[in-house]
């Protein structure tokens, strides 16, 4: 999806063992030599190769299957979670071995004996491969070891490999299978990647993938590592889904951000919690202890020094900006918050009191009312008591036009009139906001139906927001629409003249003209913000029509492609001062002449 944004043959973080995006770190070359050396020597016996889930053992084992000499016969076991006839009928399979119907284990070990005698008479090694070994169950461990008594008088007839994760190393300690582990010719545990081998390691995929430079800033693989802690498997996983944010944004970049929405989506941070949980749950008990000794020991000095002094009741505060139809709750239950300039009493002993603790104590984040709506499609008209339409009305009130489409016609083809066209889009606050205009956000409740609202307004001081819901303005915090805004929004945008719908301006102005004339303009304000400009007027000058698009691109941190699309065009506006309303609410935004 996002290959051909970012001049990608393939996907570069699929998480198939392919032998191709074997990355070599030193912890990798050593495992697959240490299987190599095992293989030449012809020694029988067992290897073993263990590692954290998702380090790379099964990738390691395909690339070395593409290095066994052709003298080589090889079984892949890739499930072993058999019983031991089952796992031996397994090998006879992937050797080729017939054997008939409903066969003993003598009668399937006897197959194969035969069948190893025969290769080894041609000259030829036989090599057992059993991925994710700690599944075995101690009986087909057992009588994998009994394979390995297969031998002539000089050297044993078969070599057996075990994949398996550390528990695998735990397993093979036991009293039972020492015999097992006293054969283990070759061990080697497969570390995670340190933060050198993660650069490397993303390099080389996206290499091998098409591209010879990586778009992951440094403070994205710092960030990346944390939370991966170097395990290829969980990178690939955390990467690719950081490269579709980082595309559905059109962001060329992809920054630490990305990578932690990325590890949010896969559940990273909820298996986090759980194991954290996991432990908590081990020290519920002595808590409960601790906590009920200390009730009794707050109790006995209360009853010591008597009753406290009266405080005001949190009863006589009344609720603040927010009403409570955008309060989550029941009725009667305790608001979110309270507004400290509303509170009735004026003892200023009591008022010094609630200040003290409103520099100690952070408010809650006001959450939004569960606003009911059925599920709609974005630009579509939508009945007047809809709160789809009302957001729909807000937003086009900040460019100052008053009037509600027909019915039946389109939000989007309605604002064309105006000279003005609609952009749709999924991300975050930073694309939003580097957009720079009023937006309706579509958001989930918690039964997940669809509700809007228009942002209007937005200070990035304290993180708040100004929002227009169902025809009233409110001031809220970030976090009270991070809870329920999916990403979903849509914004109007003005469209340059060659664009225009509009009568006044068909014929105005041609594109080469406007985009010329308007990248021109934005180059003298980057002079004039810029003391030492990377590129001179001259330089400019010379660069043809796209060679000007792209480094306005550049300039502009948008993916620069050289063509003028509309988040070009937006930021051209932005650049060259624009009458286009800005997500700083403007009670007397510019009027538009509708033609």
């Amino acid at each position: 999806m996002y290959e051909t944004f970012y001049g990608l043959q393939e996907a570069p973080f699929s998480i198939a063992p392919d032998p191709r995006y074997l990355y070599m770190s030193q912890r990798h070359r050593e495992a697959l030599a240490h299987l190599l050396f095992s293989l030449q020597r012809e020694e029988g016996g067992f290897v073993l190769l263990t590692g954290e889930v998702g380090t790379g053992k099964t990738t390691i084992c395909r690339s070395f299957l593409e290095k066994v000499p052709e003298r080589t016969d090889v079984a892949f076991i890739v499930h072993p979670r058999l019983t031991a006839r089952e796992l031996l009928a397994t090998i006879c399979d992937e050797l080729g071995i017939h054997y008939p119907s409903g066969s003993s284990i003598k009668i399937l070990v006897d197959e194969l004996n035969h069948h190893l005698l025969d290769r080894h008479a041609t000259g030829r090694h036989t090599v057992i491969i059993i991925d994710e070994a700690q599944n075995l169950s101690i009986d087909v461990l057992e009588q994998l070891r009994l394979l390995t008594n297969l031998e002539t008088s000089s050297k044993k007839l078969i070599q057996i490999i075990l994949l398996g994760q550390p528990e695998l190393r735990d397993i093979l300690q036991r009293e039972e299978l020492r015999q097992l582990s006293q054969r283990i010719t070759a061990r080697y545990h497969l570390e995670a990647l340190n933060l050198n081998d993660l650069h490397g390691y993303l390099r080389y995929r996206l290499s091998v993938a098409g591209l010879r430079e990586t778009m992951f800033t440094d403070k994205a693989v710092k960030t990346l590592f944390k939370l991966s802690k170097g395990i290829p498997r969980l990178v690939n996983l955390i990467c690719d889904r950081a490269l579709l944010g980082a595309y559905s944004m059109n962001e060329p970049k992809v920054g630490p951000e990305y990578i932690k929405s990325a590890a949010k989506e896969i559940g990273l941070f909820e298996r986090k919690r759980q194991r954290t949980g996991q432990v908590g749950e081990q020290w519920w008990y002595r808590g409960s202890l601790i906590g009920l000794a200390a009730g009794f020991f707050v109790l006995a000095l209360i009853m010591i020094q008597g009753p406290p002094e009266k405080i005001p009741d949190p009863a006589v505060a009344v609720p603040g900006a927010i009403p409570d139809m955008l309060r989550m709750g029941e009725a009667g239950g305790t608001p979110a918050s309270t507004n400290k300039d509303s509170v009735v009493t004026t003892d200023p002993e009591v008022m010094a009191s609630a200040a003290e603790v409103e520099s100690f104590e952070e408010p809650a984040p006001e959450p939004l009312r569960p606003v009911l709506a059925p599920p709609i499609v974005i630009g579509e008209y939508e009945p007047a008591e809809d709160n789809k339409l009302r957001a729909y009305s807000a937003l086009l009130a900040a460019w100052r036009i008053d009037e509600t489409p027909p019915r039946g016609e389109l939000v989007c083809d309605f604002v064309g009139r105006y000279g003005l066209a609609c952009l749709h889009r999924e991300g975050n606050w930073r694309s939003l906001l580097r957009l720079d205009r009023p937006a309706v956000l579509r958001l989930r409740n918690d039964k997940g139906e669809l509700f809007f609202l228009t942002l209007v307004g937005y200070d990035a001081s304290n993180d708040s927001v100004s929002v227009v819901l169902d025809n009233e303005v409110f001031d809220l915090r970030q976090e009270a629409i991070d809870r329920y805004w999916d990403g979903v929004y849509s914004i109007v945008w003005k469209q340059p003249p060659y664009m225009s719908m509009t009568p006044a301006m068909a014929g105005y102005e041609d594109e080469t003209s406007w985009l010329d004339r308007t990248l021109k303009l934005a180059y003298e304000r980057y002079r004039q913000d810029t003391p030492e400009p990377a590129m001179s007027s001259v330089e400019f000058a010379t660069l043809d029509l796209k060679g000007k698009v792209v480094w306005f691109q550049r300039q502009a941190g948008i993916l620069a492609d050289g063509l003028p699309g509309a988040i070009t065009l937006i930021m051209l506006n932005n650049w060259t001062g624009s009458d286009a309303p800005r997500l700083v609410y403007d009670p007397e935004p510019v009027a538009l002449q509708q033609h």
